[in-house]
């Protein structure tokens, strides 16, 4: 099979999916886009093992270093800035909201495209 796309979500300006935001790590999490045979994208979100706060999936906290199934239209938490996936372009994450007990990021500077 093809191998997966990996696309590194954090606050570093090197990651693809770059969240200026107190509350993200450095390298916060890995998304993962695999072709399956079918022609189908299936996209999963890891957790790093260094993250300081959580990656939320459903609403959940995140175990580090395990595949959480990711669809198009669910939102994922990660540290206090929730991102929706726009397919097929997996290089951009939609910001949804930040949170308002921490102060407001602009949406632009949110994201490093």
């Amino acid at each position: 099979g093809t191998e997966p796309s990996l696309f590194s979500v954090g606050r570093d300006a090197s990651c693809d999916v770059c969240l200026d935001h107190a509350s993200v790590s450095r390298n916060h999490a890995t998304i993962v886009a695999e072709k399956l045979s079918n022609g189908k994208l299936r996209t999963s979100i890891v957790p790093s093992t260094s993250a300081r706060n959580a990656v939320k999936v459903l609403g959940n906290p995140a175990v580090a270093g395990v595949k959480y199934l990711v669809t198009p239209a669910m939102v994922v938490q990660v540290g206090g800035v929730r991102i929706q996936l726009m397919l097929p372009d997996l290089s951009v994450a939609s910001v949804v909201s930040q949170p308002t007990q921490v102060e407001a990021v602009d949406e632009g500077a949110t994201q490093c495209v």
